[in-house]
């Protein structure tokens, strides 16, 4: 009796600290219920879970703030060396009377202050197959510097090709910079592997390691190639053989990937010197890395947007919710995962309720261990399909693209997923092209895709066993940290 009241006592004060920590931490709603309902069904997992992988920004802004602080100027004041000020290509973009190009623009400049660039030449990648063989030659010919920083690098057959450039290159005076996330990588990048790259000369980086343990949940997805500060690469691929031979029960990878010249590489470099500082604390600032642009690449305005937990909005996703809720015509959104907040939730079916044709392409199922996001999916299919979004789901082949294109007018690809995750807690980096030939061109691929996918069928849903449906709705319930 002694014994229980004592239990009772610790865990009621338990259960009242942790309902006031998660009130003051002013987390939304459904993130603040979902971690309540947790830490108060799991007091001793659910606490150390919640260490690792639930505390938000504010548990590192500080830390953060100095890395700002520390490089953001020199960043910035090599930006404007190389790239023309945003009041051209404001006027520019005007000057095509498309209502939706200047407030997207806008708002990418304000939630992320993302500059947009002209001169560039993209090209859009839409598998390992197009965008590997580009890739290495572009290194081969690298003369100066190669920065690559990626989720996943893996140690495979497909990947020796590429290490071996890296090494010959970097034995060759190049400067080599491979930064990977710590948890992307853990089982694909051999530690064998990155001491033979380092052996070479190949300075190798993981970004926020595992055993800081107040940043594990927070994962560099971005995937960023700059060579000689003139070619760069930015989309959904990683570098493994999986994205050439399939993975699990998928034979083959689809995905999107591009391949840019001019202005907006000079963004990426920005970016990826950033983060290289923050996971290094060595500044590699230099006038060498961000080259003067001397001739005409191309027309293609481009907007790099990036995001990431300590960002003040959440600007990808305010990226994808205007070029939502603006559609006039049809919205189509390929993404391996569909995990939503409620204000997705409510652009997407009010854009649909509103007469917009509004497509969305996903993975039917998990492609490796972790099948609770593909389960919570099934929930939010079923939401969208009642308000009249058409869902697909693609296989044979992993759906991994990360794209969203909007009446043929504008589009974007990157690394963000159409999931809370990439919202809140990673690292994500976009390219949103203002070019209707582009996001056309991105269109038509997204038929083509149709043609391997089945319709998602509610009423088939609905006759499943019910285990199968409370599992699904179980895991909804883990929405918010998924």
């Amino acid at each position: 009796m002694y014994w229980s009241l004592v239990f009772s006592a610790i865990y009621a004060t338990y259960a009242i600290g942790v309902t006031i920590f998660l009130i003051m931490d002013r987390r939304s709603p459904n993130s603040t219920i979902a971690w309540l309902l947790f830490l108060l069904t799991f007091p001793v997992v659910g606490l150390a879970i919640y260490v690792l992988t639930g505390r938000s920004w504010k548990a590192f802004s500080r830390e953060n703030y100095y890395v700002r602080k520390d490089i953001g100027r020199d960043v910035i004041a090599q930006m404007m060396r190389v790239i023309p000020p945003p009041r051209e290509p404001i006027a520019m973009l005007r000057e095509r009377e498309i209502p939706i190009y200047n407030r997207l623009l806008q708002l990418g400049l304000r939630n992320s202050y993302a500059i947009v660039t002209t001169n560039n030449h993209v090209e859009i990648l839409q598998d390992a197959e197009a965008m590997y063989p580009l890739l290495l030659e572009d290194l081969k010919r690298a003369q100066h510097s190669i920065h690559l920083e990626f989720f996943s690098w893996g140690t495979d057959e497909v990947m020796d090709a590429f290490d071996a450039v890296l090494e010959e290159k970097a034995r060759a005076g190049v400067e080599v910079r491979l930064l990977f996330d710590a948890v992307g990588s853990f089982f694909m990048f051999k530690r064998a592997r990155r001491k033979r790259l380092r052996a070479a000369g190949v300075e190798v980086t993981t970004f926020s390691p595992v055993l800081r343990v107040h940043t594990i949940s927070y994962r560099n997805h971005r995937k960023i190639t700059v060579i000689d500060g003139v070619t760069g690469y930015v989309g959904g691929m990683n570098m493994g053989k999986e994205h050439v031979e399939g993975m699990g029960k998928y034979t083959a990878w689809r995905d999107t990937h591009l391949r840019l010249e001019g202005e907006a590489v000079r963004v990426l470099q920005a970016q990826f010197v950033s983060h290289w500082y923050h996971a290094s604390k060595l500044s590699i600032v230099d006038e060498c890395y961000f080259p003067e642009i001397s001739h005409k690449y191309g027309d293609t305005p481009v907007q790099v947007v990036a995001s990431g937990p300590d960002s003040r909005y959440e600007a990808i996703r305010q990226m994808y919710f205007f070029m939502i809720t603006t559609a006039t015509r049809h919205v189509y959104i390929q993404s391996p995962f569909f995990i939503l907040d409620p204000g997705m939730i409510d652009a997407l079916q009010a854009a649909a309720l509103s007469g917009v044709d509004v497509r969305i392409m996903l993975a039917p199922y998990s492609c490796g261990d972790n099948a609770l996001p593909y389960w919570a999916a099934y929930t939010y299919m079923l939401q969208m399909m009642r308000a009249g979004v058409r869902i697909y789901l693609y296989h044979g082949a992993y759906m991994h693209a990360k794209t969203v294109s909007t009446d043929g007018l504008v589009c974007s690809v990157g690394s963000a997923n159409m999931d809370i995750r990439s919202f809140n807690l990673d690292y994500e980096i976009n390219a949103i092209l203002y070019d209707s030939a582009l996001a056309q061109e991105l269109e038509a691929t997204f038929h083509e895709d149709l043609k391997q996918c089945t319709p998602f069928d509610p009423g088939a849903y609905a006759k499943l066993p019910f285990a199968h449906r409370f599992r699904d709705a179980a895991a909804r319930l883990l929405s918010p940290v998924l």
